[in-house]
């Protein structure tokens, strides 16, 4: 998530652009109306990632050929 961002303006002057100090040009930065600037720095806010993968998977088969395609599935994992 884009928290802060350094850019130059089609006039050349640098400004610094957040969701409350120029929230037009932090609209376009985040992929709003069809404008261009030059990003020339960027703060970003990330998120710790999870260890945890969580998956379903549904077949329709006999239950044996399940069986034998999620063996071969987690073999591969």
């Amino acid at each position: 998530m884009i928290y802060c961002t350094g850019i130059v303006t089609a006039d050349g002057q640098r400004q610094i652009v957040t969701k409350y100090q120029n929230p037009d040009l932090f609209w376009i930065l985040r992929g709003g109306g069809g404008a261009y600037v030059v990003a020339l720095s960027a703060i970003l806010r990330t998120f710790p990632s999870s260890s945890m993968l969580l998956t379903y998977n549904s077949l329709s088969a006999v239950y044996e050929t399940q069986y034998a395609t999620y063996l071969a599935f987690t073999y591969t994992l």
